[in-house]
């Protein structure tokens, strides 16, 4: 049993050693539209190059990066997913603009969201991803997922993976 993803493959260990098959199957984007039937969306960019789809793409080299403070960053899927775990990875060298707080909402319209997680006092100092469970109870299908982030500084995310339970 393994998580799949264009980062790699690796054992997945839920609390006591208890093994479920996981997978993130979701497509790297190429744009903020591409491939087609996915989207990538922000509230705001720094500007060119720092792109929506960048924190999507499978690729820790280039990065999202906000137009201020309190970036929304996210995705959408042409069918519904049901996201058990999400993964973050932060900015190398610039850990101070990964987020502090932040929810984690999913929504099946783009516009009404319902938050699946959410957390505060979270910082990081090594480029290792950060995992994050959604409670089991929260763990709807949704079409659109996006990090809602609360930030004192422009927010900088090279990746940001939706894990999904199949």
């Amino acid at each position: 049993m393994s998580i799949i993803s264009g980062l790699g493959t690796v054992p997945a260990f839920i609390g006591g050693g208890f093994v479920k098959e996981m997978a993130q199957s979701l497509p790297a984007m190429t744009g903020d539209s591409a491939p087609a039937g996915y989207t990538a969306f922000a509230n705001g960019i720094y500007g060119g190059g720092y792109e929506a789809f960048r924190a999507f793409n499978n690729n820790l080299t280039d990065f999202w990066h906000s137009s201020g403070v309190n970036g929304i960053i996210g995705r959408s899927v042409p069918t519904a997913i049901r996201v058990w775990r999400y993964r973050i990875y932060p900015r190398p060298g610039e850990y101070g603009q990964f987020p502090a707080a932040w929810t984690f909402q999913g929504s099946n319209d783009g516009s009404s969201y319902v938050t699946l997680d959410t957390r505060s006092g979270q910082s990081v100092s090594s480029l290792a991803f950060v995992d994050y469970d959604v409670p089991e109870a929260n763990r709807g299908k949704y079409r659109y997922h996006r990090l809602n982030c609360t930030h004192s500084s422009y927010t900088a995310l090279p990746e940001i993976q939706l894990l999904q339970e199949v």
